[in-house]
């Protein structure tokens, strides 16, 4: 990385060859799916290549990068959770209205077994698209106990929901589904 940061572009492609199989990896168990992985790891490297003047040298370069990848995959998830529905995707709510009324009717059976403070959970976090810190910031309580409440809450909704209603509720609202 010293290399690199003086100037020298090989010293760019050792990085990457030796750092893009292990970005890779976290990407592809973070993002849950193939889709998109090799974006976010060049853009882990294009951040890298922006801020590799910031880089203290004698640092390990590991944790920063994957420091960096992580925050790139939060703002993923961000920017697709605020992006308007394109042409195509209306089309295909429209078809599926009846589906999707289903869905919202089961989704809110499955809610009704959760206590206050999980459903509040699952609406901020998955629905309007907080982040943990922003919820603990927001209702008082550690990110922590907020993320535990989250893991149960889902715990608790999978067992009032079947197979198929777990791939249509939560899987489109960005919810890891574990088979």
């Amino acid at each position: 990385m010293t290399a690199y940061v003086a100037g020298n572009q090989e010293a760019f492609q050792v990085l990457f060859h030796r750092l893009s199989p292990l970005l890779t990896s976290i990407a592809r168990r973070k993002m849950g799916s193939d889709d998109g992985v090799r974006d976010v790891v060049q853009q882990t490297f294009l951040h890298l290549h922006r801020a590799r003047h910031d880089f203290q040298e004698g640092a390990s370069l590991r944790p920063w990068l994957v420091t960096i990848e992580l925050n790139v995959i939060k703002e993923r998830r961000r920017s697709f959770a605020r992006r308007p529905l394109e042409y195509g995707e209306v089309e295909q709510a429209v078809d599926s209205e009846e589906s999707r009324s289903a869905a919202a009717q089961t989704l809110e059976v499955a809610l009704k077994f959760l206590s206050d403070e999980q459903r509040e959970v699952i609406r901020l976090h998955w629905v309007e698209g907080l982040t943990f810190p922003e919820l603990a910031k927001k209702l008082g309580k550690s990110s922590g106990s907020l993320r535990v409440s989250a893991h149960r809450a889902l715990g608790l909704m999978r067992k009032h929901l079947d197979e198929e209603d777990i791939c249509n509720v939560l899987a489109p609202r960005g919810i890891q589904v574990e088979q």
